[in-house]
């Protein structure tokens, strides 16, 4: 669940899963309040959305630095939450996102005074996750998910490739561009004529989700808790993009708090995986972007039968492996995410296989351990502020499977995308190899973490296995975070790459 569970740490916590929850649930509708070092509990009321929020729990999460378990201090979760409360007119990092996107990113930030690249980019993670091969409901594609006639009104030839076409990253991103700063000269009207009331951007976003005229119906935003999630969804990106977001919270390896590190087949603590705070969304809306249910945001064939690594080449990667973890269970599992190593040509589908692979293998010692070895650490990943609370007890959350999913809130939001009750049933995951493997599957195609992207968009999309190790532990490893820990990574991936008889590609650290 952490960045090495090699053998090499001290059964701790990654920290992806716990980015994906809090950024994914826009900062938590209706989240506990935080005192954070001393000072006054801060609760807000958000931008007329009538949710109350603490939003310094998120910042908390958001961007403590990582390593060490150093606190956030209030100067960084001010400057944090001024930003997400604010219009999006922040200087863009263009390092947040994958180098091809830069430039149409930044132009569609520019088509309009009112819509910025950090509004832009922020957008894009909560539509698709920058999938540029999604499909979503109603026939939404790409990149933005913008509907098929709104794309067709303000879709554009931008990468001069001689088509219009919604798959491609440029033409989908400079219509949502268009579209957004089209929707907002109609906001100016509509609060002009006071056909409407709220925040100009919020309005916008949520036009942007449900259409103008669902607005000016609701005079605003829209009650509906899923709209409202989304438009905090995506605000709580704002500082991601802006340059300024960092890892969860860590601790010391002898501490009570989370860690970093894994033991060999630790729980990570609060992380990707196992995080209070980045699993997904709080409450996921069963229907949206980013709740990670399989078949959702994929739709190529099913590839069960397809697999591109034979039993052989299986346990040649795996010769030491816990015999839980079977291959007829990693197989069995495949139709839950059919577009996982069946995207794109031969070499494709390998490399992503071996990328995949070559994570599970540095966070359980080489698929040696199925659940968290700590056991000290088992009672921490109850969050009882959560309003389901910990039903199968205070100790049942603890890491398990190839992910080593931990936290309740991580295995009730993977049990709503697989159509489980993992919440109440937590030990299917230890107990059941096909289950086990869906909750990897789940994390590697669906979810973020602290990086841009999942892991499989990392490697389809021409990010390179880099970028999935940011996904997975962002820069508690990346940016010379933890070399030793990317190079053991980067170590699997060029041996299960030779065995499948593939090139590594590119871009390999982070």
């Amino acid at each position: 669940m952490s960045a090495g569970s090699d053998g090499s740490g001290d059964g701790g916590a990654s920290t992806a899963l716990r980015n994906t929850a809090m950024a994914g649930a826009g900062l938590g509708c209706l989240m506990s309040p935080l005192v954070l070092s001393g000072a006054a509990v801060i609760v807000v009321i958000f931008g007329g959305l009538g949710i109350l929020l603490a939003p310094l729990i998120a910042l908390y999460l958001l961007f403590t630095s990582g390593g060490g378990g150093s606190e956030v201090t209030e100067g960084d979760a001010t400057t944090a939450l001024m930003i997400v409360q604010g219009d999006g007119k922040v200087d863009f990092d263009e390092t947040t996102v994958p180098d091809d996107l830069v430039d149409p990113i930044e132009e569609a930030g520019q088509q309009c005074g009112a819509i910025t690249a950090v509004v832009i980019a922020s957008q894009i993670q909560a539509e698709s996750a920058f999938d540029a091969s999604k499909v979503g409901p109603g026939g939404r594609l790409g990149i933005s998910q913008l509907p098929p006639k709104v794309f067709k009104q303000y879709g554009k030839d931008d990468d001069d490739n001689g088509e219009i076409n919604a798959r491609d990253a440029a033409d989908s991103i400079l219509a949502q561009g268009r579209y957004l700063c089209a929707l907002s000269d109609q906001v100016d009207e509509a609060l002009d004529s006071e056909a409407v009331l709220g925040d100009h951007l919020n309005l916008v976003l949520a036009a942007y989700r449900v259409g103008m005229d669902a607005v000016i119906a609701a005079k605003g935003v829209p009650a509906g808790n899923d709209i409202q999630q989304y438009i905090l969804d995506i605000r709580s990106r704002f500082p991601v993009y802006a340059g300024i977001g960092a890892p969860p919270p860590t601790a010391s390896p002898d501490s009570d708090g989370p860690r970093e590190e894994s033991d060999g087949g630790g729980g990570k603590g609060q992380s990707r995986r196992g995080g209070e705070g980045d699993s997904g969304k709080e409450e996921p809306d069963k229907g949206s972007p980013g709740s990670g249910k399989p078949g959702e945001e994929h739709s190529a064939p099913g590839n069960s039968a397809g697999f591109p690594v034979s039993e052989s080449q299986f346990d040649k990667m795996f010769p030491n492996r816990n015999p839980f973890y079977t291959y007829q269970g990693l197989v069995s599992a495949l139709s839950a995410y059919p577009a996982f190593a069946n995207t794109g040509s031969g070499t494709l589908k390998k490399q992503e296989a071996a990328a995949f692979l070559a994570n599970i293998s540095h966070e359980t010692g080489g698929l040696a351990h199925v659940v968290e070895q700590n056991t000290t650490n088992y009672s921490h990943y109850c969050d009882g502020t959560k309003p389901y609370g910990c039903p199968a007890g205070q100790d049942a959350y603890y890491g398990r499977g190839p992910i080593q999913l931990s936290w309740n809130v991580n295995y009730k939001t993977a049990g709503e995308a697989l159509g489980m009750d993992l919440l109440n049933k937590p030990r299917l995951v230890e107990e059941d190899a096909t289950v086990a493997w869906k909750t990897g599957l789940w994390y590697w195609n669906t979810q973020s973490g602290p990086g841009a992207m999942p892991g499989h968009s990392a490697m389809v999309n021409g990010a390179g296995f880099g970028e999935s190790i940011r996904s997975i532990n962002g820069a508690l490893e990346c940016n010379g975070g933890n070399p030793a820990q990317v190079e053991s990574r980067v170590a699997n991936y060029r041996n299960f790459t030779q065995i499948l008889g593939v090139p590594t590609g590119d871009q390999l650290t982070c």
